[in-house]
């Protein structure tokens, strides 16, 4: 989400999808891919732009989050996408954070 975004050039060594179910590792060919668990919360509009950008918000957390960070996320972002964003159950810091653009 974050290379996504532009926010980072950085690549994970194994490549991670958050999933419903339960965390493992899965072998496709010669690649390994970790899929990790995570609540409900994160995986509001996966597999749109709002989902990116709100995976991106909850990787980068409270104490990396800035001004430039935030204003990358929303410029991705349409208005009516920024409006979805800011309607999804998250942590009161988030909110507040979007709520300053």
């Amino acid at each position: 989400a974050v290379r996504r975004l532009g926010l980072s050039t950085q690549m994970q060594v194994l490549p991670t999808f958050y999933t419903s179910g339960s965390t493992r590792e899965i072998k496709v060919g010669n690649a390994v891919v970790r899929l990790r668990h995570v609540s409900k919360d994160r995986l509001q509009h996966a597999g749109t732009t709002v989902g990116v950008a709100l995976t991106a918000l909850y990787y980068i957390g409270k104490e990396g989050l800035s001004a430039n960070v935030v204003s990358k996320i929303v410029r991705a972002l349409s208005g009516e996408e920024l409006m979805k964003l800011r309607a999804c159950k998250m942590p009161a810091w988030m909110r507040s954070t979007l709520s300053l653009v």
